[in-house]
């Protein structure tokens, strides 16, 4: 039986696991009887060349604003 995916918080996890670990939090999901743990990142949600930056969208309007005012 299969259960839908359930996000943990890491600090949650025994430290052995938490330990080889690279995330602060993970999907837990059960396949063929065992328990299945993947690391889930958090990022800006950007795609493309972007995604690896770390742009946030308060970040982004701050520039759009900047330009806008460049632009006068």
């Amino acid at each position: 039986m299969n259960m839908s995916a359930i996000v943990l918080n890491t600090d949650t996890l025994p430290l052995p696991i938490r330990e080889r670990l690279q995330s602060h939090k993970v999907s837990m999901q059960e396949r063929d009887g065992g328990i299945i743990l993947l690391p889930l990142r958090e990022g800006s949600g950007l795609r493309g060349i972007a995604s690896q930056s770390n742009l946030t969208t308060d970040k982004f309007r701050a520039y759009k604003r900047e330009d806008k005012e460049l632009d006068k």
